[in-house]
């Protein structure tokens, strides 16, 4: 995206974008989103379509499956750099961008030792149910800063419907 490499697409995931030539410039080594689609704004919604598009075309379904209508962010560069687009969630594995979350632990002191506290995921969860994690951890999504995204993943956990 202008110029900027966001990603990286494995070969055998360059098929549905070679056949949109109306929203991607594929090469041998590159794959650009074509120059009219010059705002944030613009780029956001095509690719977030061809996405939906193959979604529903069943393309892309171990990852697209897990679809939630929540963006994240992708810069120009490193974290809080030059934004570039927003794209659906489910879909930044098959682009190869990178994306950014949030994790925190606890301890206490307990007769001179640490103690760790250590989350463990519901049985329900759809990715590794049952397995020990951070106490709180969320991806970073579109508009939310990292201490926000932080407050945000501990209500959740908390249970705080807010």
């Amino acid at each position: 995206v202008e110029g900027k490499q966001c990603g990286i697409i494995l070969r055998e995931n360059v098929g549905p974008f070679q056949q949109n030539s109306d929203l991607f410039s594929v090469s041998e080594n590159k794959i650009e989103l074509v120059d009219s689609l010059i705002t944030r704004q613009q780029r956001s919604s095509a690719i977030n379509k061809f996405f939906a598009t193959l979604r529903d075309d069943g393309i892309f379904s171990c990852t697209l499956k897990g679809w939630r209508d929540e963006t994240y962010t992708v810069f120009g560069g490193d974290f809080g750099s030059e934004v570039l687009l927003d794209v659906e969630r489910a879909a930044v594995p098959v682009l190869g961008c990178r994306s950014y979350g949030v994790h925190m632990n606890g301890y206490v002191k307990r007769d001179g030792e640490i103690l760790i506290w250590v989350g463990k995921r519901s049985p329900t969860k759809g990715k590794y149910p049952g397995c020990y994690d951070n106490m709180v951890a969320g991806g970073i999504s579109t508009g939310y800063a990292i201490r926000d995204t932080l407050i945000k993943e501990a209500e959740e956990e908390a249970g705080d419907p807010r």
